[in-house]
């Protein structure tokens, strides 16, 4: 078993496996031998079965009374309750009736700091704490454990340090005295050594002549008090038990009651903000037509008509465009066909709409060049053959006139002209070749050049009607639109309407719904004031002093008989 606090750390031989001195540093030695009390040192407690289970009583009843330290009044009330402790105080001569109802008023005359009805977890004050390491030092000088004898001596060597010293003075028969030494042997030694004689286990100054037990139990009526006394601390501690466990399920309630409250406020919450919303959007909207001269239904019906006859207005215009835009795309699709019945045809039409003049002027230039030249060559190969044949005369005239010598000589000048004039006849043909190997790549060209113009312009013919296919198609699909507008124009007509009145519908519905909840609050938060103030009333009638006392808080009352008459019948 350990203490049932979390800042103190008590120890008993069953817990603990070394020696007390272990746990006891030597300025605690020096307090407890001078009566001085220094700073607490947290840290194991050596202490008895005994006190342990007093410290834990005290740490209940400082529960109980929801205080806020364990103080020395609730240890010393603890004692009063708890056998081995209670044959310690009588040991020593202290009232232990008077000590407890001292004590016991003590503790229920405190105002409880901690409120409300959650679990209380109190400290131990400073003056539980050095009550309880003194007396461990103390006890450690004999290699002990602390007791309750030991508690009960640092309370009256510390009278002006701790403030339960007083109480127990209040209550003490005689004061005891500290441990005195044993007393010398007589002068005679005998046969029995006294030194050696065994001494009991607790020493005080013998007083044979007085009976602290008889001084303690008093006059026969000091019995009877004290056993009523009794039998009223069992009924308040009965009461106290019961009122712990019907607080501690009305908090439970009051708990699960909070939570559902929490819950539901939550859900309240969020609709109540989607339903605020809501009723912004449709208060705006009717501020926004409040200034109209009709009721807002009329006022959307008329906009609606309105948005109706400007889509017709405009749809007529574009239809009106759309059908001049077809009847002349119709007019020329038709002259098309009309001069133009097949591909080829359309073709040829746009090889003669190519300007070809300049270069049919070109090409009769060529062939002009070209035929002159041929007539050139034609006289050149006429003059040639004149000249050769000259040529020829003249060299058989030679021939038969001239020399062998002469003749060789004119033979050679002969050779000499004619392979002159035909270098001269080779360079006119290899010019006359290239000339004419240019104009056939220059023609080739241009009939290159003709041919990719007249695939352009085929090409964009093709591009042409594509376009006016598909915006034929897109004047059909525009019509459909329309028709399907107007359609879905009056679709959203009605279901506008029917939507205004299921809106209107659900919004008397809401406030329906929103007024339950309220009212449901309202009546919890009267029953939970009702059973606060009874809960109050009850706590402060049971927990006074008269009534932890005399059982009842109309003691005077109950003290007397009643003086009703009684009643007579007629």
């Amino acid at each position: 078993m350990a203490y049932r606090g979390e800042d103190l750390d008590l120890r008993t031989p069953q817990t603990w496996t070394g020696t007390p001195a272990e746990l006891v540093t030597p300025a605690e030695m020096q307090a407890a031998q001078n009566g001085k009390r220094g700073v607490y040192r947290a840290g194991p407690i050596l202490v008895d079965e005994t006190v342990l289970a007093c410290c834990n009583l005290a740490y209940d009843v400082a529960v109980a009374h929801r205080a806020g330290e364990v103080r020395i009044e609730h240890l010393l009330n603890a004692m009063t309750r708890i056998d081995a402790a209670i044959a310690s105080l009588e040991a020593r001569g202290i009232r232990v009736p008077s000590l407890r109802r001292e004590t016991a008023a003590i503790v229920a005359g405190d105002i409880p700091p901690a409120g409300g009805n959650g679990s209380v977890s109190p400290r131990r004050s400073d003056e539980f704490a050095d009550l309880l390491r003194l007396a461990a030092a103390s006890a450690s000088r004999r290699n002990s454990e602390a007791d309750v004898d030991d508690l009960l001596q640092v309370l009256l060597d510390h009278r002006s340090d701790l403030p339960g010293s007083d109480i127990i003075l209040r209550f003490a028969a005689r004061a005891p005295l500290r441990d005195v030494s044993e007393p010398l042997p007589p002068l005679t030694r005998s046969n029995a050594d006294l030194r050696y004689t065994a001494s009991s286990g607790v020493r005080y100054v013998s007083d044979q002549t007085r009976s602290y037990r008889g001084d303690s139990l008093g006059s026969p009526t000091d019995a009877l008090q004290n056993s009523r006394i009794e039998a009223l601390e069992q009924m308040v501690r009965a009461l106290s038990q019961d009122f712990s466990n019907e607080r501690h399920i009305i908090s439970g309630l009051v708990r699960d009651l909070g939570r559902d409250a929490q819950a539901h406020q939550g859900d309240q919450d969020h609709r109540q903000s989607v339903l605020l919303d809501r009723i912004g959007t449709l208060e705006q909207a009717v501020l926004e037509t409040r200034g109209a001269s009709v009721p807002s239904d009329q006022s959307l019906v008329t906009k609606l008509e309105d948005i109706e006859a400007g889509l017709e207005l405009r749809l007529q215009e574009m239809s009106q465009s759309w059908s001049v835009l077809s009847q002349r795309l119709q007019d020329l699709e038709g002259s098309i066909r009309e001069q133009a019945p097949s591909n080829g045809a359309t073709v040829e039409e746009l090889r003669n709409a190519v300007d070809l003049k300049p270069i049919s002027s070109r090409l009769d230039i060529i062939e002009e060049a070209l035929l002159g030249d041929q007539q050139r060559r034609g006289d050149s190969s006429g003059e040639l053959g004149e000249r050769f044949d000259k040529l020829h005369g003249d060299v058989q005239r030679a021939l038969s006139t001239t020399t062998d010598g002469g003749r060789l000589e004119t033979l050679v000048a002969g050779l000499e002209h004619i392979n002159g004039l035909a270098n001269r006849l080779d360079d006119q043909h290899r010019m006359v070749a290239q000339v004419t190997t240019n104009l056939a790549e220059r023609v080739a060209g241009v009939e290159r050049a003709l041919t990719g113009e007249i695939e352009t312009a085929a090409a964009k013919y093709q591009a042409y009607a594509n376009d006016l296919s598909e915006l034929h198609d897109a004047l059909m699909k525009l019509n459909q639109n329309q028709h399907t507008l107007a359609g879905s124009m009056d679709q959203w007509r009605t279901d506008s309407a029917t939507d205004v009145a299921n809106i209107l519908n659900r919004i008397a519905e809401v406030d329906r719904d929103a007024a339950l909840p309220v009212e449901t609050l309202n009546q919890i938060n009267a029953h939970m004031d009702t059973m606060n103030r009874f809960v109050v009333a009850r706590y402060q009638r049971r927990h006074g002093f008269w009534y932890w006392l005399f059982g009842t808080d109309d003691w005077m009352g109950a003290s007397w008989p009643s003086r009703k008459e009684p009643e007579t019948p007629a």
